[in-house]
């Protein structure tokens, strides 16, 4: 997300009361998001969702992205 390190946090912190709301687990490092999930394609929706249409950002996937648990 090619924005300022405070709009980043903000961003950051909606994104995570959104997966507690959801019960999702995640992992969140500044401005790294580490989302995981039973069906990988349910966490990238939430992702996608989340921040591409919700804020119009586009989240840096070498940085950010979903995992699925084993």
């Amino acid at each position: 997300m090619p924005q300022s390190p405070i709009l980043s946090l903000i961003v950051s912190d909606e994104l995570d009361k959104y997966l507690e709301r959801r019960s999702m687990k995640f992992c969140r490092y500044a401005d790294e998001s580490n989302i995981y999930v039973k069906l990988r394609r349910a966490g990238e929706d939430v992702l996608e969702m989340f921040t591409e249409k919700t804020f119009k950002l586009r989240g840096n996937r070498d940085k950010s992205g979903v995992f699925r648990l084993q």
